[in-house]
């Protein structure tokens, strides 16, 4: 597997020129997030022109995972994939931007023939979800607009008061304003990897932040701020003290 990385310095931008170098005459599938996790950013047009122009090149399949579409702060949807090239397949679900994780329902868009071999495979794994799972994610469906909105005025509302209390750290915290989605990409100034910091934190206060290292990016932190406002902010106040000491051991 071949990586594109993407750099903070470079404000998470895809450089067009390095994944041209990574997509080769074999390759079979290029992957892609978008919105982006962990980082909240959502790809350009000129950047998804490039992953497409990368992919119809070769004739590699484009799997597109957009399950943080409809998350958007700003109202905006993200542009999907679907119908940009034909070998094209889009996975989503109702885990994210819709916040019902628990149903474990996703969908997948695709090519007829491609779409039929997966529906037989599907047969020998789950074969179908739960029929109370399958009757909720209908009614979210059918009120979708009502609960991307919530979504939507929840982020609103969070970040703010995220950012503000990010900004108490000073230099030892930089970050860029997400896009998209429940998540903020962190990076840090301090002597603990971000493994320990995190297990620390865990352990002292109960409260999950995700390490950089599972994104192969250290001294950083994924933190989400999609709870209800009032609990974010409770979170906030007991994550600050533990992390400050942390930060300066």
């Amino acid at each position: 597997m071949t990586q594109v990385p993407l750099r903070p310095e470079d404000d998470w931008r895809l450089d067009p020129a390095e994944l041209d170098r990574a997509v080769r005459s074999g390759t079979k599938l290029i992957v892609v997030t978008n919105p982006n996790n962990p980082t909240g950013r959502v790809l350009s047009p000129t950047e998804r022109e490039a992953i497409v122009a990368s992919a119809d090149t070769v004739g590699a399949w484009l799997l597109a995972d957009e399950v943080y579409q409809g998350a958007e702060r700003s109202g905006v949807t993200t542009e999907s994939f679907w119908g940009s090239y034909e070998r094209t397949i889009v996975v989503n679900g109702l885990s994210k931007a819709y916040g019902l994780p628990g149903l474990r329902i996703g969908w997948l868009v695709a090519p007829p023939e491609f779409k039929d071999a997966v529906y037989q495979r599907h047969d020998y794994t789950v074969i179908c979800p739960t029929v109370l799972s399958d009757y909720l994610a209908r009614c979210a469906l059918r009120a979708r607009s009502k609960i991307l909105a919530r979504t939507r005025g929840i982020l609103n509302e969070n970040y703010p008061v995220l950012a503000g209390w990010l900004e108490q750290f000073g230099h030892r915290m930089g970050w860029r304003e997400p896009d998209c989605g429940a998540i903020c990409f962190v990076n840090y100034r301090g002597a603990l990897e971000a493994l320990d910091l995190a297990e620390r934190i865990r352990e002292e206060e109960s409260i999950l932040l995700e390490p950089g290292e599972h994104f192969g990016l250290p001294r950083s932190l994924r933190m989400g701020y999609g709870n209800a406002p009032a609990e974010f902010r409770q979170a906030l106040e007991a994550l600050g003290p533990p992390l400050r000491r942390l930060l300066q051991a």
